[in-house]
């Protein structure tokens, strides 16, 4: 019988079910696996596909981010339910849960498997490029509204990012999405400096991002899909938290606390950053 686990979200998700799909099949002594794939991002199908672990990949996508949000949390809170619901009971009675459930959320919040390998698609001429012409260069990217609403996230990001502009020799690369699907209220501040290679908005591509990622000298970000990716590619990144997470997500929280990162709570101040930051840049 055909081994199918479900992937349900965006890319940190993807990256926490593959870990978890990765270490079902080492306890299973098994090669591979088949994806059900449930989000809204259709490109992290083809990273899936391109995955050494990773057999046949199947879609069960959706446009609409509120319909999606509902099914997703059905499919987190009630399993056999969203089965039933979306009819693959039928299809794939034995699709495997790895997606972040209640099992992990909520009754398992510490059993994070990461450190594994991933394979990131060629990258292109313009971001070979890019890496000739700036480096070394720091990522910030201080906002995620994917992983919270606005509000929710560290009040002091823009301030920071002024002062370490600032306070170092280095390029800063800004990155993050202009506005948000899902806070309508949300628009990136445009951000103008001689050292600030502002690409907000300007790449689609999360696989040409994560290039970007991987070639940089160290990482600033909140606690979004970076401070993942941060751990599996064993780049330093310092990680300041956003309001909800430890409360709404507390397996993400325990997730990114973890080697290279640095992780710093939503209650910091400004100046503690400062501190924070200082020591982190030295080593």
């Amino acid at each position: 019988m055909d081994t199918w686990c479900l992937v349900s979200g965006a890319w940190g998700d993807a990256l926490a079910c593959y870990g978890n799909i990765i270490e079902y099949l080492n306890e299973n002594k098994l090669n591979k696996s088949n994806i059900i794939y449930y989000g809204i991002d259709k490109k992290i199908i083809n990273f899936l596909k391109i995955q050494k672990k990773i057999d046949n990949v199947k879609s069960l996508s959706i446009s609409n981010p509120s319909l999606y949000f509902e099914y997703a949390g059905m499919a987190a809170s009630d399993f056999s339910f969203w089965m039933k619901t979306t009819g693959l009971e039928q299809q794939i009675p034995n699709l495997i849960p790895t997606h972040i459930s209640r099992f992990y959320n909520i009754e398992n919040p510490h059993l994070c498997h990461r450190n594994f390998e991933i394979n990131l698609s060629s990258q292109t001429k313009n971001i070979s490029m890019f890496y000739l012409k700036y480096n070394p260069y720091i990522i910030f990217q201080p906002f995620s509204c994917h992983s919270c609403r606005f509000e929710s996230h560290w009040p002091h990001w823009m301030e920071a990012l002024s002062w370490i502009l600032d306070n170092t020799n280095l390029n800063v690369v800004l990155i993050g999405q202009l506005t948000s699907n899902f806070d309508l209220r949300f628009k990136f501040p445009w951000v103008e400096h001689p050292r600030l290679i502002n690409l907000v908005g300007q790449i689609d591509d999360m696989i040409e991002i994560l290039h970007i990622v991987k070639n940089s000298k160290y990482i600033i970000t909140t606690s979004n899909n970076l401070s993942m990716f941060s751990i599996i590619f064993n780049k330093p990144a310092l990680v300041v938290c956003n309001q909800i997470i430890k409360e709404k997500a507390n397996y993400y929280y325990n997730w990114i606390k973890y080697n290279p990162n640095i992780v710093l709570d939503f209650f910091i101040s400004l100046n503690e950053f400062k501190q924070e930051y200082l020591k982190f840049s030295s080593v």
